[in-house]
């Protein structure tokens, strides 16, 4: 995403949509929740995400990688650094295909399309299928 357009996954980024994902909001909104574990829970991943945004951070901030991101670990930069690494985030988390396989990835041309911004139905129609009416479903 920092690359901008130079990134080979820059369209991708033009086309997906970000989440609302819960742990994103506020206390007072986590409040409307009457699930105590369920509210504690998004606050639990909120933490989680939180510590490792530190811990990706103290890695830009040892000027490795500005030779590949100019600028990375400019401490000027941190909002901006934290406001991408959530949309990377963000983008994997809904995104990445394979949880729970040895490996994940992300599949731009599956992904849109599983994702798109129409809300749509379908409906299978065969012609030997029928209605049953209710005496022949008993």
């Amino acid at each position: 995403m920092l690359k901008g357009e130079e990134s080979f996954w820059y369209p991708f980024f033009q086309v997906i949509n970000l989440s609302d994902l819960p742990m994103h909001w506020s206390n007072d909104e986590l409040t409307e929740f009457q699930d105590a574990v369920l509210k504690q829970n998004i606050i639990n991943y909120r933490e989680e995400f939180d510590i490792e945004w530190e811990e990706v951070y103290k890695v830009f901030k040892d000027n490795k990688y500005d030779h590949i991101l100019p600028g990375v670990s400019d401490p000027e930069n941190e909002e901006i650094m934290k406001k991408k690494y959530t949309e990377a985030f963000e983008s994997t988390v809904t995104r990445c295909f394979g949880w729970g396989l040895p490996c994940t990835t992300m599949v731009p041309f599956a992904d849109c399309i599983n994702h798109h911004n129409v809300d749509s139905s379908y409906e299978m129609i065969r012609k030997d299928w029928k209605p049953m009416s209710v005496d022949e479903r008993s």
